[in-house]
């Protein structure tokens, strides 16, 4: 066993583990990073991870690869690509491991510590064939693991996609496998195994490339693998002009359909424990299915199936707590002129269900979203998110939600845990959340964010939120060359011959500010993102205006300020402190939980 910080690794038996809990990992980077580790305090080439990996007979997009790998293990490490805790990036030449590591012993086996090797030794032929000996057993004793899945898993295989016809420009077949593993990986390992080839697989995945009159065309199967019978099938088509990120698109179609398919239902609802009459426990359920989020959401109509069934029962718990989650997506959401009359109703409801049903995780919920994100008293809102996760651990939204406000604290890692849980919970349904980019964004792991904003746009060409939010990235990273490309997509009048300088950038970026005022005054976006904009701009005048101005209207998202890292520009003014004197941001975290 291995070990450095919170984490273990057991190399024979294919796990990583953080203080006890197994953390998923897929194939290719967990044997990335037991081969970084192995060889901590050295810089390890690309080039040698991709013949230690995957070997010269395997062809992959080398770049894509290695990339989307590193991007894997530091999710799964919580770690920086910028302040890098464990994995050091060397540009053009490699990565290292730099935290101390310890051999620690296997309850169940002895473990025999090799003698240290000098550094100068470890670079000798001998130090670089023990070192692809290791790979090689590793890679053995890891297709020997993952060809038994766990107990009441489904085994799913991956093979390789099938090129039809001619090559096509722009689009490379040998991606979809490895993307497709690396986000099925994601999926729960209680439900999915994913295994080395398909021997004893359950189902297989298969799929094929081919070009069009106007671009190309995937096709993807998911096979029984026992009577090889077609149970599913799905065609995706591009254009030529938008070819890239198709692979990232196919991965998470493919994984959303496994998920939706193979994994139980998340529950997006408070476990159901009030004793009614079997009409209301009908009407109820009508209120649950008109308040669910698959269909088209009316808000008025589920309100009033909810009142209906308190009227027939007014001591019905989760109906009062389900209303207060009509009213808070009004407080949080709604049109600026209702939101004070919203929160109230929202915490008069909340108040009521926990008063029937104190371990209501709904309620809680709603307490808590309206403490942090209204009344921005963040010591209050953790409580009440912790206290709904613990009430009931299944509940998707507790965990979100806690994660939501252990990021406006600061507590990053934290955040990004409680949010994994909740992927495991809900994979379908948290998959290409722009809630994900932005824990990024806030820890200030700014690859991380652009990665995950990267592939929302792959898979959603149009979307704003995920532009700005990749635009915003960029500013923040002082990455001018990119974030001049991005703004070309937005205006590409404005940047012709400008210089990717900051000064280059701002002279484009000031240009979108009658468009933004435009989307605030129609309510399409808020004062806080107008405060940003500013900020980022160099205005702190308009930036403060804005800023003071989203308090007064108890805008949720002023909830960040203290971990915004695009209002780093307003920090040294003495107006911020006198922003943050008329907002109540809780006591210090509570280092007990």
């Amino acid at each position: 066993m291995l070990r450095f910080g919170p984490f273990e690794i057991d190399p024979e038996g294919e796990e990583l583990r953080r203080s006890g809990t197994l953390v998923r990992l897929a194939r290719q980077p967990f044997r990335i990073l037991l081969l970084l580790i192995r060889r901590a305090g050295e810089v390890v080439p690309r080039e040698e991870i991709h013949a230690a990996i995957w070997g010269d007979e395997t062809y992959v997009d080398f770049e894509h690869g290695i990339n989307s790998a590193i991007r894997q293990i530091r999710f799964a490490l919580a770690d920086n690509a910028e302040q890098p805790r464990y994995i050091r990036t060397l540009p053009r030449r490699g990565y290292s491991f730099i935290a101390a590591v310890e051999h620690v012993a296997n309850a169940d086996k002895p473990v025999v510590v090799a003698k240290p090797v000098p550094p100068r030794a470890r670079r000798s032929s001998v130090g670089i064939v023990a070192v692809a000996i290791i790979v090689a057993l590793l890679a053995a004793s890891y297709r020997f693991v993952q060809t038994s899945p766990s107990p009441g898993a489904r085994a799913i295989a991956v093979e390789p996609f099938r090129r039809l016809g001619p090559p096509i420009a722009g689009v490379d077949e040998r991606p979809f496998a490895e993307e497709l593993r690396a986000t099925i990986a994601r999926l729960p390992r209680a439900q999915i195994s994913l295994i080395e080839g398909g021997g004893r697989a359950d189902y297989v995945i298969n799929g094929t490339v081919r070009q069009t009159e106007d671009g190309s065309r995937v096709i993807v199967s998911l096979v029984d693998a026992a009577s090889r019978t077609q149970i599913w099938s799905e065609t995706f088509q591009r254009p030529a002009k938008r070819s890239d990120g198709m692979a990232v698109e196919v991965a998470h179609r493919v994984m959303r359909e496994l998920a939706h398919r193979f994994l139980p239902a998340p529950r997006r609802e408070p476990a159901l424990r009030t004793q009614a009459s079997p009409k209301t426990i009908a009407l109820y359920r009508r209120a649950r299915q008109a308040h669910s989020r698959s269909q088209a959401y009316d808000w008025m109509r589920t309100k009033a199936l909810y009142e209906a069934v308190l009227h027939e029962e007014p001591r019905f718990a989760e109906a009062w707590s389900g209303l207060s989650d009509v009213w808070i997506g009004q407080a949080l959401q709604g049109p600026i002129a209702d939101c004070d009359r919203a929160a109230a109703q929202a915490l008069s409801c909340a108040r009521r269900a926990v008063a029937l049903q104190p371990g209501n995780a709904e309620a809680h919920s709603t307490l808590g979203l309206l403490a942090g994100q209204r009344d921005y008293d963040l010591a209050t809102a953790e409580d009440e998110m912790r206290r709904a996760a613990a009430g009931d651990p299944q509940y998707v939204d507790a965990r979100v939600n806690l994660a939501m406000v252990l990021a406006m604290r600061g507590q990053s890692d934290d955040s990004l845990r409680e949010f994994t849980i909740a992927q495991q919970l809900d994979p379908a349904g948290l998959d290409l959340s722009q809630f994900e980019p932005l824990l990024h964004l806030y820890a200030r792991r700014y690859e991380d964010a652009r990665a995950r904003y990267r592939d929302i746009l792959a898979v959603n060409p149009d979307s704003v939120g995920a532009t700005w939010g990749l635009m915003f990235t960029y500013v923040a990273q002082k990455n001018w060359n990119e974030a001049l490309a991005l703004a070309a997509t937005l205006r590409p009048e404005s940047v012709k011959a400008v210089p990717a300088t900051e000064e280059g950038f701002l002279s484009v970026y000031c240009g979108f500010d009658s468009y933004l005022q435009d989307a605030r005054r129609q309510e399409k976006l808020n004062d806080y993102f107008l405060a940003i904009y500013y900020a980022q701009n160099h205005d702190r005048e308009r930036s403060f205006q804005s800023l003071n101005r989203a308090i007064d209207l108890h805008t949720p998202a002023v909830s960040y300020i203290m971990v915004d890292p695009r209002l780093e520009n307003l920090r040294s003014d003495p107006r911020f402190r006198t922003a943050l004197a008329r907002i109540n941001l809780g006591r210090p975290p509570n280092s007990s939980g």
